[in-house]
């Protein structure tokens, strides 16, 4: 199974938040005598009905005096959650775990992170060892599906295990639809078993909504008024790549879909991700005009998927990069308007195509690319987008079932777009 790797980007100054996320929790954990077994499918049968503290979420964001949120406050919310443990010394024993999620310090992205009470005990915080804490393990099941492992970060001796990147958006995405966890944490020969409960959780999550209500509203708006607007069966086949990653068979056939029709100019993006490559080679301030990604498309992918015929077909466009502002938060520009033969989707592109619910499969020869991105339990990908993101080493992306995320940087995974000519 593959485990999706989180970079320990920094070593957050949570360890505050232990005494703050536990106030109130020492009658919480109640757990029946009846023993789980040792798979996941049994997780969470021990814990009591009765426990309605475990389904609660809390904000721990500090506001002024007129209500408003303090903007140095940390985005911060928290649920107490109960569950057992087992070890080589005891076997079922009660738990508590405290479960935050908070934006990180840039506010551009979240993470999760997990305070372990053994015992029930404030005062008894799990201690590791520096190669117990390189390979900390999360496992979460989701209406009855067994999702990846996890590698959870920590920092021996003691303290909060913190889950982030892309893992944490796994989890979001469950408790917004009101789909409680099931979680098995491995440190050592430690297993921590415990459920965290969807709850109120979106009554809260609000207060750390670093997107913003009123950009998801209106992203579920043009969303539903552009439902079907693209037919994904209407597809057509241009040029050809590596994708099945046997070159002893010849390069595939690349098939598209046809965005829009102008006259006899048909706007296409690949219906598969052909690709893996990086926004940009280096992590500097960058817009798509100096991309390497641009360069890439126009030059490499341009030469080694079109004939000399078939290049005769291909608009040189102009294309548009207009700044894209989710919040007050996204500090990064557009740049220039370039000229291009290929070309990725901007953000206002991908919103008047797209209803937000597709997933992007990419080819097994993209997979196969040094440094390949991770694919979701659906074998879907994350893919670029043109637009710059929040800051301006960064990017749009669109992630799993069409969620979109402007705090990425690195290898992610290509959909090429061009305008041909009948």
């Amino acid at each position: 199974m593959k485990i999706k790797r989180n970079k320990l980007l920094v070593v957050l100054c949570v360890l505050g938040l232990c005494t703050m996320l536990f106030s109130g929790c020492e009658n919480s954990a109640n757990t029946e005598d009846e023993v789980q077994s040792a798979s996941l499918e049994d997780n969470g049968e021990g814990q009591s009905e009765n426990i309605t503290e475990a389904e609660i979420w809390k904000s721990q964001v500090t506001v002024d005096e007129f209500g408003d949120i303090d903007e140095n406050s940390d985005l911060a919310i928290s649920s107490i959650c109960t569950g057992s443990f087992s070890n080589t010394a005891t076997r079922e024993s009660d738990l508590v775990a405290n479960v935050f999620l908070m934006a990180n310090a840039g506010k551009s992205g979240y993470i999760m992170g997990f305070i372990l009470h053994e015992y029930a005990d404030p005062d008894s915080v799990i201690s590791y060892t520096s190669s117990e804490a390189n390979n900390i393990i999360l496992k979460t099941k989701i209406n009855d599906e067994i999702k990846d492992d996890y590698e959870v970060s920590a920092k021996a001796p003691s303290g909060d295990l913190l889950l982030m990147d892309n893992s944490v958006f796994d989890i979001i995405g469950a408790l917004q639809n009101g789909e409680d966890i099931k979680c098995i944490i491995y440190l050592g020969n430690s297993e921590y078993r415990f459920d965290i409960k969807s709850g109120n959780f979106n009554d809260v999550f609000k207060d750390i909504d670093i997107w913003g209500a009123e950009h998801t509203e209106s992203i579920q708006k043009e969303q539903e008024a552009k439902k079907n607007s693209i037919d994904e069966n209407n597809t057509m086949t241009m040029g050809t790549y590596e994708q099945d990653a046997d070159e002893s068979n010849g390069k595939e056939a690349i098939e598209w879909i046809v965005l829009e029709k102008q006259g006899s100019r048909k706007l296409l993006i690949s219906k598969y991700a052909l690709d893996c490559q990086p926004y940009n080679t280096e992590d500097i301030d960058i817009t798509w005009e100096d991309s390497s990604v641009r360069d890439w498309l126009n030059n490499e992918f341009f030469n080694e998927a079109f004939s000399q015929e078939e290049q005769k077909h291909i608009s040189i466009s102009t294309v548009e990069n207009e700044q894209v502002k989710l919040t007050d938060r996204w500090n990064s520009v557009g740049g220039n308007t370039t000229e291009d033969k290929v070309f990725l989707l901007s953000y206002e592109e991908y919103m008047s195509f797209f209803n937000g619910e597709e997933i992007c499969i990419p080819s097994v020869y993209a997979t196969s690319r040094p440094d390949a991105g991770e694919l979701w339990e659906n074998n879907d990908c994350i893919w670029w987008l043109r637009s710059s993101g929040m800051t301006q080493n960064t990017a749009i992306i669109i992630n799993r079932g069409g969620t979109i995320s402007g705090t990425v940087s690195g290898m992610n995974y290509v959909r090429p777009a061009i305008w041909v000519n009948e």
